[in-house]
């Protein structure tokens, strides 16, 4: 299982920005926003930082300064004879490119308010893209509009996968969810759609061309964790 090629589509988009020139964006100081999401049979906890951009978080990476999110799943099948369940995790932690580890932004659906950070599962515009952050075959989390992501695709939704094949979750979503909230600030509804400016980030994302295009090359350091479920 792997990010799917056609993100490859997605990063030409943020070539074409840079050639053209960003536009304004609302910035401050940066924004922690926890991360507590359920995938299929798996969970998402931790966080996501930005630079503090308020409004649409347009292609590219450059906004998403750091990140650590823990995929967890406790219905994994343990290895035979043992027919009981054991807990599969992997650690996706950032910065950019530390470890192999990347995030992506393709498209103009991620958001942010001061107090949460959103993605619309339901655009069907030419600008609809996906979400996610990955590191070599062993772990990535994944926001889509559509079959764009993961390879075999599932559709709009989060997905998930744990080394590999091994692993693989989903969950089918529509609407503009809430995937973060703000440190310190109280938890609303997922699902409520607030009024986000529409000011845009046109990223700086080229630098995914030369690694994308490697990436499925080169081994990538796992930290894959089997714990038997007692």
């Amino acid at each position: 299982m792997r990010i799917s090629r056609t993100t490859f589509a997605f990063i030409h988009l943020t070539f074409v920005s840079l050639v053209l020139g960003a536009a304004p964006v609302c910035s401050a100081a940066s924004i922690t926003y926890n991360v507590d999401l359920t995938v299929g049979a798996a969970t998402v906890t931790g966080y996501i930082v930005t630079d503090g951009t308020i409004g649409t978080l347009s292609t590219g990476f450059s906004s998403i300064l750091d990140w650590n999110l823990l995929l967890t799943d406790t219905t994994f099948p343990c290895p035979p004879p043992s027919t009981r369940s054991c807990t599969l995790q992997f650690d996706l932690t950032g910065p950019q490119l530390t470890n192999g580890q990347i995030a992506y932004n393709g498209g103009d659906d991620l958001s942010a308010t001061a107090t949460q950070l959103l993605f619309n599962f339901s655009d069907t515009s030419t600008t609809a893209g996906a979400f996610f952050f990955e590191t070599g075959f062993s772990g990535a989390v994944c926001f889509d509009t559509g079959p764009n992501c993961l390879s075999p695709a599932f559709g709009a939704g989060e997905s998930l996968y744990i080394n590999q094949d091994t692993d693989l979750q989903f969950t089918s979503l529509s609407g503009t969810r809430v995937i973060g909230t703000a440190s310190g600030s109280s938890p609303i509804t997922p699902g409520s759609i607030p009024e986000p400016s529409t000011l845009s980030l046109l990223g700086t994302g080229v630098a995914l061309l030369g690694f994308r295009k490697q990436g499925s090359k080169q081994q990538r350091k796992s930290s894959i964790a089997v714990v038997p479920v007692l």
